[in-house]
């Protein structure tokens, strides 16, 4: 008869000779032995090779810091000098924040027809919808001053000369026009950059210190220009109210853009009061507007607007966009809208009057870099980074928005 299957050769015995009693007793003790002089063995070479594994074991190069300005920026300890408790993060840590990406979204700058009318912004909400974007920035308030929507500000219906209101649409209007797809509104003002206000409406200009007119930031002939002035009441209010009825139509982000002083020019510090043109402590007037827009602002959250460059090229102090941060302390709850223009960045960056560092020539490792400075300026405020796409190709843009995400950033504006 035919076997079937193979017969398997073992070359030793699978099953285990029966030991004697006494022989296990003097097993045991010798395992216990032998554990307890490994765990002593363990504790002293294992300890130090598990901090190893689970410590920071980053080959990074070290990172430049910017210094201390002793302006209202980082101070000893990361202390700020503005009042002697404020910190840099919490428990005063003055390390790198990690990036802290807010309101989980894609953002695309509108340009302003778009909202010419209802067709117009139904058209490209659909648009931009498809190109990947779930949120759109427009402009409601721009650098001259027009508004480009439909407000009701009382004082704007005895100036319908004035030519401030160019928009047809009521806040609730634009609102409505986003219902239903998926896309966020965020409203972007521009806020001292507003030669109409100055123009029309009481207690929003620069004046002569000695005298009741207005100042000009040039000589008429050269194209000078007035400014809102943020120490005044009529600032104040104006731009407080915009807030508070584009809140109260439902834009629950709001930009408030172009937060800065004139370049005062040296003849301009002698007529004006010092209030205005003191480095050292004007950015107490920015914090006052921020202030009155935050009290208007009901649920909405505050998105302030500035470049890259301005936060981490500081070593004369914190200026232009970036020098409302001198106040960083009373921003609480407000977010940070920061902007990279590759334009603005060569080779190295100003740290000092004759100094200078050499920044990555790799593109990640520079933004990388840069973002890591301006986290250390800005505490715990949350960051959404920002592209000016000026310049660049679609392929480089891609490259920056991925670096972005890499980098741990979840949403980004693009321009």
């Amino acid at each position: 008869m035919q076997r079937y299957g193979k017969k398997i050769k073992r070359s030793k015995n699978l099953y285990k000779k029966r030991k004697h009693p006494a022989r296990k007793v003097l097993e045991i003790v010798a395992t216990v032995v032998l554990v307890g002089a490994l765990g002593l063995v363990g504790y002293a070479a294992g300890k130090p090779l598990i901090e190893f594994l689970m410590g920071d074991r980053s080959d990074d190069p070290p990172v430049w810091v910017p210094p201390e300005n002793g302006n209202g920026t980082n101070g000893t300890n990361g202390t700020n000098p503005e009042n002697g408790n404020g910190t840099n993060g919490e428990n005063g840590d003055n390390g790198t924040q990690t990036p802290n990406p807010t309101g989980n979204y894609n953002a695309v700058y509108a340009p302003a027809s778009v909202l010419d009318n209802s067709a117009s912004l139904g058209a490209y909400i659909q648009q931009q919808k498809s190109n990947g974007y779930n949120a759109v920035i427009l402009e409601m308030k721009d650098t001259i001053g027009h508004l480009l929507y439909h407000s009701d500000y009382a004082l704007l219906s005895s100036l319908a000369d004035a030519d401030i209101t160019k928009g047809t649409l009521t806040p609730q209007q634009i609102i409505k026009a986003f219902e239903n797809t998926g896309v966020l509104p965020v409203a972007r003002i521009n806020t001292l950059t507003d030669t109409l206000g100055a123009r029309y409406f009481n207690d929003v200009s620069y004046v002569f210190y000695q005298g009741g007119s207005r100042w000009l930031d040039n000589t008429i002939e050269a194209g000078g220009k007035l400014w809102a002035n943020p120490f005044m009441s009529g600032t104040q209010e104006y731009i407080a109210h915009l807030v508070g009825e584009l809140s109260e139509a439902g834009f629950t982000e709001i930009i408030l853009a172009n937060n800065i002083f004139p370049d005062f020019k040296p003849f301009d510090v002698g007529i004006l009061n010092p209030r205005f043109t003191n480095r050292n402590s004007r950015f107490e007037g920015l914090i006052e507007l921020m202030k009155a827009c935050d009290a208007a602002k009901g649920n909405s959250r505050l998105i302030l607007e500035m470049s890259l460059r301005d936060i981490v090229e500081n070593w004369a102090g914190l200026n232009n966009t970036a020098e409302v941060l001198r106040g960083r302390n009373s921003l609480d709850g407000f977010a940070l809208l920061i902007s990279y223009n590759a334009a603005d960045f060569g080779s190295e960056l100003q740290t000092g009057e004759n100094s200078h560092v050499v920044l990555p020539a790799g593109k990640a490792a520079r933004i990388d870099m840069l973002y890591k400075q301006a986290e250390s300026q800005t505490g715990t405020l949350a960051i959404i980074p920002g592209l000016i796409t000026a310049g660049l190709s679609d392929v480089q843009t891609e490259d920056v928005l991925r670096t972005f995400g890499d980098l741990g950033f979840e949403n980004y504006a693009i321009r």
